[in-house]
């Protein structure tokens, strides 16, 4: 998922790339690279495993800084590795919120306040309810057809069948709330 803000910043080039390293640091990311310019957060291990978290997934976060007639122009591009997730309506929001607040900070000198904190906290509740409804309909399909045709095979058939159900419920609920 690849997400950018351009900000006007009043002053010269050094210190806007000052700024947004210290902006860039005050939300987690740590500088990557000899030129300054790049900046990680996150793991790839983050972005498998820990589906409930949006903020541990790995990011990248790229600073592009170019004058301009009316001070430095700022550019803050952000690459979320989604890989292994089924990025949710408020997994996005919470990454395109922290993008707006990274260059909300950039134009002011008080911490701007993280509303994000909130949309992770939906975001974190909307995967744990999923993945409730999901286990549910594995557990739930399998002990019905290991009981139905008392073998082995059929709950491993069971929990295949609930398992597709429940990701093709995913399915529709993510284009659900993409239109």
């Amino acid at each position: 998922m690849k997400l950018q803000q351009l900000v006007t910043f009043d002053g010269g080039e050094a210190k806007a790339r000052a700024k947004a390293a210290q902006v860039l640091e005050s939300f987690g990311f740590v500088p990557d690279g000899s030129e300054g310019s790049l900046f990680r957060r996150g793991s790839r291990a983050g972005s498998l495993l820990s589906g409930f978290s949006p903020d541990r997934w790995m990011a990248v976060a790229a600073i592009e800084v170019n004058p301009a007639a009316a001070g430095t122009l700022v550019g803050i591009h952000v690459d979320v590795n989604t890989t292994g997730q089924a990025t949710t309506a408020s997994e996005r929001e919470f990454w395109e919120t922290q993008v707006r607040e990274i260059a909300d900070s950039m134009t002011s000198d008080a911490v701007v306040p993280r509303s994000s904190a909130r949309v992770l906290k939906k975001a974190r509740k909307e995967s744990i309810i999923t993945l409730v409804l999901v286990s549910g309909l594995m557990l739930g399909c399998a002990l019905f057809a290991g009981r139905r045709w008392m073998s082995l095979y059929a709950y491993v058939a069971g929990a295949a069948a609930g398992s597709l159900l429940g990701l093709v419920y995913m399915a529709a609920k993510l284009r659900l709330r993409l239109k």
